[in-house]
C-alpha cells in the first residue's frame, strides 16, 4: 500500500519527500521505510546518507531518494566528485553538490557571486545541481 492510496492522492508521482537524517534512517530503518511508503520519496541528510540508503535498498526501499550532504554546516568538507559518486551508487533521483554556506550581509554581492559562480562551475563539470545556503 502506498501513501497515494492511503491519502487518496490521485496523481501517482511523489508529491513530497520526508526529510530524514542518515542517523535516524540507520537507527530506525523501519521508520525510514514507512516514511518512504507514505511519501513516495525521501531526502536523506548527512555525509553517510548514500551508504545508509544502499542498506535500506537491500531491505526493500524502492522510492526516489535525494541526498543533502549538509556541507553548509561547516563540519563536513565532502569532496564534490566523491559525494556525487556516492549518490550515484545509491541510485539517487537527482544529484547534488555537498552544499556550501554563503555568509552574506545583503550589501556586498562579491563573495555571494564568486561562490555561486564557483559552485556553478563545479556543478556543470559534474552534471549535478547546486546546494547553497545563504545566511545573513
Amino acid at each position: 500500500m502506498t501513501g497515494f492510496f492511503e491519502w487518496d492522492i490521485e496523481d501517482s508521482r511523489p508529491t513530497f519527500s520526508f526529510y530524514l537524517t542518515s542517523h535516524k534512517c540507520k537507527r530506525h530503518p523501519a521508520t525510514a521505510l514507512r516514511a518512504a511508503r507514505l511519501a513516495g520519496s525521501l531526502t536523506v541528510s548527512g555525509p553517510d546518507g548514500p551508504t545508509v540508503v544502499r542498506q535500506l535498498r537491500a531491505e526493500g526501499l524502492d522510492v526516489p531518494v535525494r541526498f543533502d550532504g549538509v556541507g553548509y554546516n561547516g563540519k563536513n568538507r565532502l569532496d564534490p566528485l566523491e559525494w556525487v559518486e556516492a549518490q550515484r551508487e545509491a541510485d539517487a533521483a537527482e544529484l547534488f553538490l555537498p552544499g556550501v554556506l554563503i555568509l552574506w550581509d545583503g550589501g556586498n554581492d562579491e563573495l555571494l557571486m564568486d561562490t555561486v559562480r564557483e559552485q556553478t562551475r563545479i556543478a556543470n563539470e559534474l552534471g549535478v545541481s547546486l546546494a547553497l545556503v545563504v545566511r545573513r
